[in-house]
């Protein structure tokens, strides 16, 4: 569908999103599509409000959270006003009414010691576990965004200062405590893993059986990626951008080694970027030095790791052991 690409573009060229931001949009969109039966911009003109409800009742139908609905709704409003403001369509049926919403409640995320017991599973005989172990860290240590750190490049880290691209391509500069500079130097120069491009042979055999190789389609497309990553500080097994499923998936690995209820917990990348908020918090960091470091371009976006800080502070005082 060309007005489907033609949003993509809007999204990449005026927004400036990044392409995790821009594949979520995708699968948001072609998931809506699939639940109601959306094949051509006929279809799209054709919508009526029954259709949303029938797509949040299959969402929930499905097990997605409250949260996840709301971020799924929100995507497909955005590619909809995208038609509308274009004359694409003459109406845009999904409102702001229509996005369920969400009360802000502080996540349970593990404690500081058991971040630490999942560092301790990490299997270093791994030639990849300096670089998950390297990964964590970082996020811990600066609250930095997932998308920021996929992106890094080996000329962003300078003595003791990380540059970073955050939102709309604002750039800002973290500066990293001096075990952070001697672990990222460390990995850099001696577990960073230089990309062994694959022959035509190889990887047409390999795109038979791995799904992360039949991604790229052609040879030549594989190349153009690796090439295009060359410089990244992080990246992939096969020698591209990091992606979110990847690292969420090992960091739940990792606290089940540590005996964490990942039922319980919430574990994830973006997980590491609030216990950054939470851990600074806990030791008096000024709110607007923590604003900084993630890239909060509002006060009032950092105030609601504090809200959560309080709450959870509140809860513990309550613990109390004299019974009355």
């Amino acid at each position: 569908m060309k007005e489907l690409e033609l949003f993509y573009n809007n999204l990449k060229t005026l927004r400036n999103n990044p392409e995790i931001t821009i594949k979520n949009y995708d699968n948001h969109i072609n998931e809506f599509f699939r639940i109601v039966n959306i094949k051509n911009m006929d279809d799209v003109r054709k919508l009526k409000t029954v259709d949303i409800d029938k797509y949040k009742s299959e969402l929930v139908k499905k097990g997605n959270k409250l949260s996840s609905i709301r971020t799924k709704i929100s995507s497909i409003r955005s590619f909809f006003e995208f038609l509308y403001q274009r004359d694409y369509i003459e109406k845009n049926i999904i409102t702001k009414q229509m996005t369920p919403i969400v009360m802000k409640s502080h996540k349970n995320i593990p404690s500081q010691q058991q971040f630490r017991d999942m560092l301790l599973k990490i299997d270093f005989s791994n030639k990849y576990g300096m670089k998950y172990y390297t990964i964590i860290n970082l996020f811990i240590s600066t609250g930095i965004r997932f998308s920021e750190l996929a992106n890094l490049k080996l000329d962003d880290f300078k003595d003791d200062t990380l540059r970073i691209l955050g939102k709309g391509s604002k750039e800002r500069i973290v500066i990293l405590q001096d075990n952070m500079v001697e672990l990222l130097e460390k990995y850099i120069h001696s577990y960073r893993l230089e990309t062994e491009l694959l022959s035509k042979e190889e990887f047409y055999e390999k795109s038979q059986s791995q799904l992360r190789y039949r991604q790229y389609k052609t040879y030549e497309n594989y190349i153009n990626r690796v090439n295009e990553c060359k410089d990244l500080i992080f990246k992939s097994n096969t020698g591209i951008k990091l992606s979110t499923p990847n690292l969420d998936g090992y960091l739940k690995h990792l606290a089940t080694k540590a005996g964490i209820d990942i039922k319980e917990k919430d574990i994830s990348a973006h997980v590491l970027r609030h216990f950054y908020a939470i851990f600074n918090l806990d030791n008096n960091v000024p709110l607007d030095v923590i604003q900084e470091n993630m890239g909060h371009s509002n006060i009032s976006t950092t105030r609601i790791y504090a809200e959560t800080y309080l709450e959870r502070r509140r809860e513990e005082s309550k613990k109390s052991f004299w019974q009355f």
